[in-house]
This record gives C-alpha cells, structure tokens and sequence, in this order.
C-alpha cells in the first residue's frame, strides 16, 4: 500500500535526542510525499520533544489540522 502523506508527531532535533521520525520525514520529501506536521504554538513551543516540528513549520511545512486532513 502507498500512503499519501507522513505525519511527524513529535521528534527531537539532531543532537537534543534520537529520532527514526526524523529520518522517515526526510525520506517521505525524497519520495515526493506529502509532508505534515502536528505543532501547536501554545502549548508545544518550548517543549524539546516538538523541536524539530517547530524547525518544520518555520520553514514552510504544512501543519496537520482537521481542514488538511480532509483535503487528503
């Protein structure tokens, strides 16, 4: 089966954790995948486990809400 889009959870940045997420997210851009990440500015800023979501969002990616899910 092929899925249409990956969604990172939460993942650490490089260095401030492991992460397989972050591998699987870069993997899914080299595969031409639809890319979504779950960020809440509120509550999930300054917290090192959504550091990276943070990272991701600041650079473009579209963040996972109930609109873009049932775009997909």
């Amino acid at each position: 089966m092929n899925s249409k889009a990956v969604i990172l959870i939460a993942s650490y940045r490089k260095g401030e954790g492991d992460s397989g997420s972050r591998h699987a997210f870069e993997k899914a851009k080299e595969y031409d995948k639809e890319r979504l990440v779950m960020f809440n500015e509120k509550t999930d800023k300054n917290l090192p486990i959504f550091g990276l979501n943070k990272d991701y969002v600041s650079s473009g990616e579209k963040v996972l809400t109930l609109k873009v899910i049932e775009e997909l």
